[in-house]
């Protein structure tokens, strides 16, 4: 539709629409429970191979305690689902910022292991630059979003944009307002970052299990 930004909405927006209220749903709520039993899962790897290897009890601790934010966040995910942001919005919002937070917290700490285990195990090293520069995305773009939305309540003279945005989101992403359209951006920008974080860590399964295994022969 003329006047629409269908490309790059605000991604509850997609929630909202009746053509992708449904997938939004299904996608959002797997996605949330996988990201809490990825988090548990690859932060118990780890810990199995760090606790073989004589790693320091500080950057054990700082393993452990990086499953935490991404096991929330992948609980507030599975949550958000089910929260429509234009029916809760004060909910949806809650559960947002748990998301953005536990999910840059959780990439952040990763990739501090990462850059700990890179500087004595060679295997790590081809994961430690990817992994940092998509950390750096998510953290840029969670900074961002957040400046650009306080900038909008700041400095908009009256919030006629943000009405029109309200009262058509349900057919048309119109946002309206340059500073809601940059925020969007920075916000696919963030998750973008913390999506590419995940997976970098395909390659270190293999290194993990395959050290857990050469171990355990060993035994």
């Amino acid at each position: 539709q003329s006047g629409c930004d269908p490309w790059l909405p605000f991604i509850s927006d997609t929630d909202v629409n009746p053509k992708s209220g449904v997938p939004f749903t299904i996608g959002f709520s797997i996605a949330g429970l996988l990201l809490s039993l990825g988090a548990v899962q690859l932060g118990l790897l780890r810990d199995r191979f760090m606790l073989g290897n004589d790693t320091s009890p500080s950057l054990i601790w700082s393993n452990r305690i990086a499953i935490l934010p991404g096991a929330f966040s992948g609980v507030a995910l599975t949550w958000l689902a089910f929260t429509p942001w234009h029916q809760q919005m004060e909910l949806h919002i809650a559960q947002a910022m748990v998301i953005f937070y536990g999910g840059v917290i959780w990439a952040a700490l990763v990739t501090f292991v990462t850059w700990r285990l890179a500087a004595a195990e060679p295997a790590f090293r081809s994961l430690l630059y990817p992994r940092v520069v998509a950390c750096f995305v998510a953290i840029a773009g969670l900074i961002l979003m957040m400046v650009t939305i306080g900038q909008f309540v700041t400095t908009a003279s009256d919030f006629s944009a943000m009405d029109d945005y309200l009262m058509r989101v349900q057919t048309c992403t119109d946002l309206g307002s340059p500073l809601l359209a940059r925020a969007a951006f920075f916000e696919w920008s963030m998750v973008l970052g913390m999506v590419v974080v995940l997976a970098t860590f395909l390659p270190e399964v293999s290194i993990l299990t395959s050290s857990t295994q050469a171990a355990d022969s060993e035994e």
